[in-house]
């Protein structure tokens, strides 16, 4: 509210100079790229705007500063977006609200703010956007084309801010439901059946979730290594990481804190093993398989919970699949059995030195190349008589030779791979 006297004296942001092949004179920048660049790289200066105009006009949903943060968050997430789609153009596609702005739907639902304002914040948000476009398009010299070019970008603001508020005003609606009626509660414990396997009327259980069951799941909890990072933050660092997975609206439960478990519709493709750069630093992931109906959907988060206790007890990566672990999983349910038991198996090449982590680290080679010292050695980027070396201390080691007890051996490995400290 303090601010908003500051608003008829704030230009709009200046653009930065773009020092990529735009700068050619002889390459043609059209108007949807240069105002995507804009709102990529001022995104906080014109979500300022944004919220000065509304506060003008819909004071309410500013009443306080924290109204404010969780409106400048959800904008500038609105802005990157509309960015985007200015930049890659994808004709009919139906647009959706970043996480960010649903949260600031939950959180005007919570406080009892109208819908009508909400929405109407949308339309002067375009508004803004449209003017500056209009202004970009005065400074143009190429006739025509600047104005074909503006009425391409109002025809998408337009698609894009009914994608936006369709998504927002649902959810709105449904937070709303859940907290008149008082079945925050009922949603727990709905998902707490469907994960424990108890029966459920699906119909009802679909109603209070507000997610369809009878589809594919591909459920992945994503956590901070903050533990004072809220769940709906961490929800909106992964959500690049869904889209490049699944695909359609996800169902998101934060109810964990410092975790966000998220279920998607698997996408039409292999799952992206490069997908961890997605992931901002400090976020990490772990997704299970994709499952079908009620069943898959509750398998689907417990695989990715146990993705997680695996990753969650080594140098894992920022993401980390289930069907990689899977058997590391099982084996350390009982953590402290499991400790023991490679303990005892290993013996002295428990022990966490570097000799005995390089001796570690030649066995399980080793039975991964199917006892083939040459591709053992090619594997670890060594000579084959080091191998062999070190595969006779080994045995000496273990007091027997490493093919006695193979299976015993390599999930003893496996566990102290696992188990072993954090550098």
């Amino acid at each position: 509210m303090h601010r908003a006297h500051q608003r008829r004296d704030r230009a709009a942001p200046r653009a930065h100079k773009r020092c990529t092949v735009r700068d050619d004179p002889r390459v043609p920048v059209s108007l949807e790229i240069r105002l995507a660049d804009e709102l990529e790289r001022n995104s906080g200066a014109y979500a300022e705007l944004v919220l000065d105009r509304i506060a003008a006009e819909v004071p309410e949903l500013l009443a306080d500063e924290r109204k404010r943060d969780f409106a400048r968050t959800g904008s500038q997430a609105l802005l990157r977006e509309f960015a985007t789609a200015l930049r890659h153009e994808l004709g009919s596609i139906h647009y959706h609200a970043p996480t960010a702005a649903l949260a600031y739907g939950r959180h005007l639902a919570h406080e009892g703010v109208s819908l009508p304002a909400i929405l109407r914040s949308y339309r002067l948000g375009q508004e803004v956007l449209f003017a500056r476009a209009a202004q970009l398009a005065l400074e143009e010299d190429s006739g025509d084309e600047a104005v074909r070019s503006l009425a391409r970008i109002g025809a998408l603001s337009f698609r894009f801010s009914d994608g936006a508020m369709s998504d927002v005003a649902h959810e709105y609606e449904t937070q709303r439901e859940l907290f008149i009626r008082g079945t925050l509660a009922q949603r727990a414990s709905t998902l707490q059946a469907l994960l424990a396997g108890r029966a459920v009327d699906v119909a009802a259980a679909e109603r209070t979730l507000g997610h369809r069951l009878d589809g594919a799941h591909l459920a992945i909890v994503a956590w901070s290594a903050d533990p004072a990072i809220a769940g709906e933050a961490i929800a909106g660092a992964a959500r690049e990481l869904v889209r490049a997975v699944g695909q359609g609206r996800p169902l998101v439960v934060t109810d964990t804190p410092g975790e966000a478990t998220i279920w998607t519709a698997p996408a039409p493709r292999p799952l992206e093993r490069s997908v961890a750069a997605l992931l901002p630093p400090g976020i990490r992931a772990a997704i299970g398989r994709p499952g079908s109906g009620v069943d898959g959907f509750a398998a689907t988060r417990r695989q990715a919970d146990l993705a997680r206790s695996v990753a969650g007890h080594r140098d894992a990566p920022a993401v980390t699949y289930y069907e990689d672990v899977a058997l590391a999983a099982v084996l350390l349910r009982d953590r402290e059995a499991a400790s023991t038991f490679a303990a005892e198996e290993l013996g002295e090449l428990a022990a966490q030195t570097r000799a005995a982590a390089e001796l570690r680290e030649t066995l399980t080679g080793f039975f991964a190349n199917g006892h083939d010292q040459s591709r053992t050695a090619d594997a670890l980027g060594v000579h084959r008589n080091t191998i062999a070396k070190r595969l006779r201390r080994a045995e000496a080691i273990l007091g027997r030779p490493i093919t006695s007890r193979p299976r015993e051996l390599e999930a003893a490995l496996l566990i102290a791979e696992v188990d072993a400290p954090g550098p």
